[in-house]
């Protein structure tokens, strides 16, 4: 008895050790990336590039360091060759207009920098940069996303929305896939959209959510004449709707309805999984927006290659 129970421990320590070895291989320790105005970002650097490029955005009063650790796109991305970059909002906050009325702080330029830079640098290939975000960073995303949109390739988001204002005035100048992962039931930001937050502090109006991937599906030359497939799935214990609309490879435009879902749908991990570096799994996490870059990135890389 006591042999097996030493052995057993012996297993469990040895298997750890592997774990946070395989870990600490992959997962390179960050680099703050310094940008004017004492902005800055958190940089997940592979060996070599330029590679393709994922930039996440944290939610409203989250942070960097928190967003890289527990929301699963570093695990899901680092493996499949990406650089990582997690920018820091200012005050914990994405403002999705440079109106200078609303607020002073240019987070549209900002996150433009920080992608032109890591071009520059040979660290992101240009042609394979893309742009994930969680709640207010999803609506920074797609602020981000329709004022640069030479900038990205691919364009995710958890638990966002696309701000009506940017939906009023929303112009793709080339195709762009979209995956967005939302709760139909999310009283945060609703998914048939509304209104965001309180007048007296952060609020915003948002379009619904299958409205912003119709905009997306006719900009990225779909077919929006006929209803897009719906097929039922599941995510452990989550009921999933994914809706698809018939569209080009790289332009691929899906909506994951979590069924009954809440404004917590992006699926962070226990923190003992997030330590042991174990990637998040199932169609409503951050790896299946990291799956559709993936599938991005083969075919840039094929077309520059011939």
């Amino acid at each position: 008895m006591i042999v097996e129970f030493a052995i057993g421990g012996i297993v469990a320590a040895v298997s750890i050790a592997f774990v946070l070895g395989y870990r600490a291989f992959c997962i390179p320790r960050p680099k703050k990336l310094e940008m004017p105005g004492r902005r800055w970002a958190l940089l997940y650097r592979l060996a070599g590039g330029p590679r393709p490029t994922l930039i996440v955005l944290h939610s409203y009063s989250g942070d960097a360091l928190t967003t890289a650790k527990y929301s699963g796109f570093l695990q899901a991305a680092i493996p499949r060759g990406f650089n990582v970059v997690v920018p820091e909002g200012v005050a914990r906050e994405w403002h999705d207009t440079s109106d200078s009325s609303i607020s002073d702080v240019d987070d549209i330029g900002f996150i433009a920098s920080v992608a032109e830079k890591l071009i520059r640098a040979g660290i992101a290939d240009p042609q394979r940069v893309f742009i994930a975000g969680i709640s207010n960073g999803g609506m920074m995303a797609f602020a981000v996303v329709a004022a640069r949109p030479d900038l990205f390739a691919g364009l995710g988001t958890i638990s966002g929305g696309m701000p009506k204002h940017v939906f009023e005035n929303f112009q793709l100048a080339k195709p762009m896939l979209l995956v967005m992962i939302n709760g139909d039931a999310d009283d945060v930001l609703p998914y048939r959209g509304g209104e965001v937050g309180s007048r007296d502090g952060f609020f915003r109006s948002i379009a619904g959510v299958e409205a912003t991937a119709i905009l997306f599906a006719q900009a990225n030359g779909c077919d929006t004449r006929t209803e897009p497939r719906r097929s039922p799935m599941r995510d452990g214990r989550r009921h999933i709707e994914r809706i698809d609309w018939d569209c080009p490879p790289s332009a691929a435009t899906v909506v994951i309805k979590v069924i009954g879902g809440g404004h917590d749908v992006i699926g962070w991990r226990p923190p003992l999984q997030a330590f042991l570096g174990l990637p998040p799994r199932g169609p409503a996490t951050a790896a299946a927006i990291v799956a559709g870059f993936v599938e991005v990135n083969a075919t840039a890389a094929s077309a520059a290659a011939r």
